[in-house]
C-alpha cells in the first residue's frame, strides 16, 4: 500500500511538472536510458521529468530501476545473492556550462531522495541453514520490503543545439535503513539521453 501511495504521488507531481502554461513548459525535460552496477555489473535502468531554473539549476522526478547479482563462496559452500531495488527519487542537479542552444560539454552534480523498494535474496544449492529448503538441495533467505535513501550524482554531458543531450553519470544510491543483506551503498553508472523544451 505504502509504494501504491507513493507511486500515485509520483505520478501526480510528474504530471503536474508536465502540463501547464507555455511559460511553465519552457525548460521542461524528459530523459531515459540504462546503466549498471559498477560492483557487480548488473542492469539498471530509469527515466524521469525534469526542469530547468536560473539555466544552471534541474529539478525532476526520476525512477530507477536495478537488478544485481553477486556469486561468493565461503570454501564450503557457494552462495548467490540477487539484490532488485526499485527507486523513485526528487533531485537537484547542478549543470555546470550547459546551454541548450548550443552544442558543447558540461558538467553534472547533484543530490535526491528516494523511497527504496528492496528484493534481497541469498541462496546456496548446499547450505540448508539460510531459513528456506529448496526442492532440489539447500536453502534460501529473502527480505522483501522498503527504506528510505538518497541518491548522490555526479557526470559529464554534451547538449546538442535544439534541445537533444547525452549523459554519463554515476548515481550512487545510499539507503538509510535496513534492506536485508543487500548493501546499502550501490554506485550505477548510466547512459541517458534527454530533450528539453525551449526556449
Amino acid at each position: 500500500m505504502k509504494r501504491l501511495r507513493f507511486c500515485m504521488l509520483f505520478v501526480f507531481f510528474a504530471a503536474a511538472l508536465s502540463v501547464g502554461a507555455q511559460d511553465i513548459a519552457a525548460g521542461l525535460g524528459v530523459r531515459g536510458g540504462v546503466g549498471s552496477d559498477i560492483t557487480f555489473g548488473g542492469l539498471a535502468f530509469g527515466g524521469g521529468v525534469n526542469k530547468l531554473f536560473l539555466d544552471t539549476l534541474e529539478v525532476g522526478l526520476v525512477f530507477y530501476y536495478g537488478s544485481f547479482t553477486e556469486d561468493s563462496s565461503n570454501g564450503v559452500n557457494d552462495y548467490t545473492d540477487t539484490t532488485k531495488i526499485t527507486a523513485f527519487a526528487a533531485f537537484l542537479n547542478y549543470l555546470y556550462g550547459y546551454h541548450r542552444n548550443s552544442s558543447g560539454f558540461y558538467l553534472v552534480g547533484g543530490v535526491g531522495v528516494a523511497y527504496l523498494g528492496v528484493n534481497w535474496e541469498e541462496s546456496s544449492p548446499t547450505d540448508t541453514t539460510l531459513g528456506t529448503l529448496l526442492p532440489g538441495g539447500g536453502s534460501k533467505e529473502t527480505f522483501d520490503g522498503s527504506t528510505a535513501g538518497t541518491i548522490l550524482n555526479v557526470g559529464v554531458g554534451y547538449s546538442i543545439a535544439g534541445g537533444f543531450d547525452l549523459r554519463l553519470e554515476v548515481p550512487v544510491v545510499i539507503a538509510f535503513g535496513n534492506a536485508g543483506g543487500a548493501s546499502s551503498v550501490i554506485p550505477l553508472f548510466t547512459l541517458t539521453g534527454g530533450y528539453r523544451l525551449g526556449p
